[in-house]
């Protein structure tokens, strides 16, 4: 049977759910939609983030 989902979502789920249990945050949603946009920086723009800030030098979010 083929799985509906892309592949590779399970792993990206399981790395969001293993951040969630290791940070405990109040607010799921937000944390999960910080941790995708950062996520997906990584891919985009090769990981390279100003740790400071959160925030991705390349397109700035």
């Amino acid at each position: 049977m083929l799985s509906s989902f892309p592949r590779g979502f399970g792993s990206i789920l399981e790395g969001l759910a293993r951040e969630v249990l290791r940070n405990q945050p109040e607010d799921i949603p937000t944390y999960a939609l910080l941790y995708f946009e950062e996520f997906f920086c990584n891919i985009r723009f090769g990981g390279i983030l100003d740790n400071l800030k959160g925030i991705c030098i390349q397109c700035g979010k």
